[in-house]
């Protein structure tokens, strides 16, 4: 489902306050990446991810984002419905040669409350 930026700012508030594991993924044309760790800082320009270790970070500023999507684990099958919620940012409608479009997907093993519900 399409959610607004404020619903999205305030999911990741929450995940932040909770401190939940977050799994972060990202497609673009040329690389593909991942890892796991929390959100350390949000507000309304920009989200900072750091890493399990602490010493790395992922920096998204939301100007770049065209869309932003949301789904919980009632929409996912097999083993990725561990993750009890997904928020994917889409930087670009066109897909590349191999059909993906640029994207960043954050997964949260935490609790559901939804876009609705803040």
């Amino acid at each position: 489902m399409i959610a607004g930026r404020s619903d999205i700012v305030d999911i990741f508030r929450r995940w932040a306050s909770d401190r939940v594991p977050i799994r972060w993924q990202g497609t673009f044309a040329p690389f593909a990446f991942s890892s796991w760790g929390i959100i350390r800082s949000v507000d309304d320009l920009e989200i900072r991810l750091a890493d399990r270790d602490m010493k790395s970070e992922l920096v998204v500023r939301f100007e770049n984002v065209i869309e932003f999507d949301y789904a919980d684990n009632r929409s996912i099958t097999g083993s990725e419905k561990r993750f009890e919620e997904c928020i994917i940012m889409r930087f670009s409608d066109i897909a590349d040669e191999e059909g993906t479009p640029d994207l960043i997907a954050l997964a949260a093993l935490g609790s559901i409350s939804g876009p609705s519900a803040s």
